[in-house]
């Protein structure tokens, strides 16, 4: 059952200190991707952690690999504005992951593969980017994934990224979301950053749904509340969108954006029984004003960003 910690400052009130600010103003800044994690739990099974602040990892806060019958709750995290220093990264079979709260400039909670039988829910993320699921390299397996009761604000909450062929990801449900000024809102893109190889058969996604959305987006004409690319060569299937309710917070329209995506919602296309997906180009749906019944959102816990070059406070109080 390894245990794989590395806690530079562990503090009486349950705080480690990471200190990464020191690392970040180093003259040379090569080899990040080495510098410490400030908890790691790997290959374990029937354990929880809970009830401990994580604040300003050199790299990554906490990363639970490829658990087993885990729990992870009551944590609070406060990194740097920039990429890389991840909030949770969690993978494993029938996990739950609950009242986190996350202020960085990269992955909320993420959900890794491999991934069965997952719960996250009453998050909150802040600055971050958002709950999501990916990357995911070559013989992934993500399915029966559960997020409910998140809060982001001015995060990036996207979905599913940076997909490989053979992977596959399946039955996931994302349900009462309220997204405060996100740059990503309901986000899926199987061409994240370039990566996909082209004419390769890509990701196998399908049975995933977006219920009871709220909120705002930051700029609704270049990204609106639903964004659906997929793979031309492997199209989603039973994506479905509902309960939306979204303004935008620069400019005066939203447009959704959908391309080879099957399900329903928005301008997702509908697939007609033992009908093969293909291939379709961008369809937009576009909204000149608020839904009926919006009421602008807001988000008394969040706070803006912290300094790279400077220590980051121990939070004195939590949501939890």
């Amino acid at each position: 059952c390894p245990f794989d910690k590395a806690i530079p400052a562990v503090r009486p009130n349950n705080t480690s200190q990471g200190q990464g600010y020191l690392y970040r103003s180093r003259p040379n800044q090569s080899g990040r991707s080495g510098w410490p994690r400030l908890l790691r739990v790997y290959l374990s099974s029937n354990f929880s952690v809970h009830d401990i602040k994580l604040v300003d990892a050199p790299s990554f806060h906490l990363v639970v690999g490829e658990a087993t019958n885990a729990e992870v709750y009551r944590i609070t995290i406060r990194g740097g504005n920039q990429g890389g220093l991840d909030g949770v990264d969690i993978s494993g079979t029938n996990y739950h992951v609950h009242h986190v709260e996350v202020t960085n400039r990269d992955e909320c909670v993420c959900v890794k593969s491999p991934s069965k039988q997952g719960t996250i829910e009453n998050i909150r993320c802040n600055q971050s980017g958002g709950p999501s699921i990916g990357s995911l390299k070559d013989g992934s397996v993500v399915e029966n994934i559960l997020f409910q009761n998140i809060e982001n604000y001015q995060a990036s909450p996207y979905i599913i990224g940076n997909f490989q062929p053979t992977s596959l990801t399946v039955n996931v449900l994302l349900r009462n979301f309220t997204n405060i000024d996100v740059t990503y809102n309901a986000y899926i893109t199987q061409y994240w950053q370039n990566s996909y190889a082209a004419g390769a058969p890509n990701v196998q996604l399908s049975n995933i749904t977006f219920s009871n959305w709220r909120g705002s987006v930051n700029n609704g004409a270049n990204r609106g509340a639903v964004v659906m690319i997929g793979s031309e060569t492997n199209p989603p299937v039973n994506i479905n969108v509902n309960s939306f309710s979204f303004w935008t917070v620069e400019g005066n329209k939203t447009i959704d954006r959908c391309s080879s995506t099957y399900g329903s919602g928005s301008c997702i296309k509908s697939l007609s029984a033992n009908v093969t997906p293909a291939k379709y180009a961008t369809v937009s749906i576009t909204a000149t004003s608020a839904p009926t019944g919006w009421v602008k959102p807001s988000a008394p816990w969040g706070i803006p960003p912290y300094d790279l070059h400077k220590p980051i406070p121990i939070p004195t109080s939590t949501f939890y």
